[in-house]
């Protein structure tokens, strides 16, 4: 076997790896920073099983929303930490008052961004928050069916691909899985943004123990990032400006599959789809965005019997699929690739990070001006407490 599914389609999940029985399959780094399936020819039994299990080969069962919700957390502290209005910290707390486990992205020692899996409420703040960046699923699809077989509740939180690859390695619904998918813009790779954050540490001299994408603290809900440094000090930066994220933010370094994904619309993998609700102030009059708002797809009747059961610790106003998708366009269709990502790509491995940044991800003088003008104003008119 020399691929399990078109490279220009793998998503990077991961699934093939973690159920191949063999230990045939590992995820190593292309030459354009992300991770895909290599397969040991001479460990390979050719079974077949990681073709099977792949959810660009076979996309799981998919439907469309029951109920659609904007909501937030009732707890201000906890929905002030939140990327947006909490709901995600409610969720994992509610399944780890039932003695289960939580699943998602957090920052490892060297700032790579991983799938790890928590018990305690007191490890839920490594899961909390945005991290635009692919994270590596490791062996967690493993210790989540290993939790599932003994009964214990299990709360998966991912990209709709790292969603759809868990349930296609399971091979069965369990009724102790809960699983939310993001509504996901695409995905630029680890070692894209570990570089950056190395440049950063280079550059300024402190070593960063934590990179928050969606700071509250100077605007309110929306995009600003905070670095925290090992003194525990916080410095803030212009998100639009900052390399990595500027590349973000205009689809330069997104992973190739992100371009052509299958789960950019209505019909999702999850029981409950997490994601901004970025037109709240135009189509729920009078609410407002600062702290942070949710939007919050129930898919399924389990995550309807989750809501249910979390409800009351959420503010909630009843929605519509239609108001959902005016401001998510990823419910849609998948963002368009730019003619740079195929250039960003193809030079990935021959660029160091400054050069990389000199030819792909500098914005223009004029942009940049704009941008400080505008963090300017909103500074000074106290934007983040009328938003």
């Amino acid at each position: 076997m020399n691929e399990i599914c078109p490279s220009a389609q793998c998503t990077g999940c991961a699934a093939c790896a973690q159920q191949c029985a063999h230990g045939a399959i590992t995820m190593r780094m292309a030459a354009n920073g992300f991770l895909y399936p290599k397969i040991d020819k001479d460990a390979c039994t050719d079974c077949g099983l990681c073709k099977k299990t792949c959810p660009v080969n076979d996309k799981p069962l998919c439907g469309s929303p029951l109920n659609v919700y904007l909501c937030w957390n009732k707890n201000d502290r906890v929905r002030l930490r939140s990327s947006s209005g909490g709901l995600f910290s409610v969720i994992a707390s509610w399944i780890i008052s039932k003695g289960g486990i939580v699943c998602g992205a957090a920052y490892d020692g060297d700032m790579n961004v991983v799938h790890q899996v928590v018990d305690r409420e007191d490890g839920l703040g490594r899961l909390r928050g945005s991290k635009y960046v692919q994270s590596a699923t490791g062996d967690c699809y493993k210790r989540i069916k290993d939790a599932l077989r003994t009964g214990r509740q299990a709360y998966f939180v991912g990209t709709p691909c790292q969603v759809a690859g868990l349930r296609k390695y399971l091979h069965r619904d369990y009724d102790n899985l809960l699983t939310s998918d993001l509504i996901c813009h695409g995905v630029p790779s680890n070692d894209l943004f570990v570089r950056q954050i190395r440049q950063l540490e280079r550059k300024h001299g402190y070593k960063i123990k934590d990179f928050l994408f969606r700071s509250k603290q100077r605007f309110g809900q929306g995009c600003d990032l905070q670095v925290v440094t090992a003194d525990g000090k916080s410095r803030f930066y212009n998100a639009e400006l900052m390399p990595y994220f500027y590349g973000f933010w205009n689809n330069i370094t997104l992973r190739p599959s992100c371009y052509v994904c299958r789960f950019a619309n209505t019909q999702r993998a999850s029981d409950i789809t997490l994601g901004d609700y970025w037109l709240a102030k135009k189509e729920f009059p009078g609410v407002k965005m600062s702290k942070g708002l949710s939007l919050a797809l129930v898919n399924t009747g389990k995550g309807q019997k989750v809501w249910n059961e979390i409800k009351s610790d959420i503010e909630w106003r009843e929605s519509t699929l239609q108001q959902a998708e005016r401001g998510q366009g990823q419910l849609k269709a998948p963002v368009g690739r730019p003619k740079a990502n195929t250039d960003y790509l193809a030079s990935y491995s021959q660029l160091d990070f400054t050069q990389c940044c000199r030819r792909y991800l500098t914005p223009s003088l004029k942009y940049t001006l704009k941008c400080h003008i505008k963090n300017a104003v909103k500074l000074l008119i106290g934007f983040k407490y009328w938003k």
